[in-house]
């Protein structure tokens, strides 16, 4: 797998199986989208799946992937896309 920019739009189409790929929290961490359109600066509500596997926890994001609506920070929880390519 290759890591790409964070792209919603390929995001989603991972999620729905129309791509091959992964997404993943910046400590590995898998993750789903349930919703897009949140009120705010972090409309994307991505649901992490925790260590242990067995259950997930929300968290809000923008459209960018990042965890926190300022440019110059990062955090181990921004998403991150991994794909293989080709069409599922």
């Amino acid at each position: 797998m290759v890591e790409i920019k964070f792209n919603l739009n390929v995001a989603l189409a991972i999620q729905k199986g129309e791509k091959f790929g992964l997404i993943e929290t910046s400590d590995g961490l898998p993750a789903r989208i349930v919703c897009t359109d949140a009120k705010g600066y972090r409309p994307v509500i991505a649901l992490i799946m925790d260590s242990d596997g067995k259950s997930e926890f929300p968290m809000q994001y923008t459209v960018q992937g990042r965890h926190d609506v300022r440019d110059n920070v990062t955090t181990n929880v921004d998403l991150h896309l991994y794909e293989e390519g080709g069409e599922a």
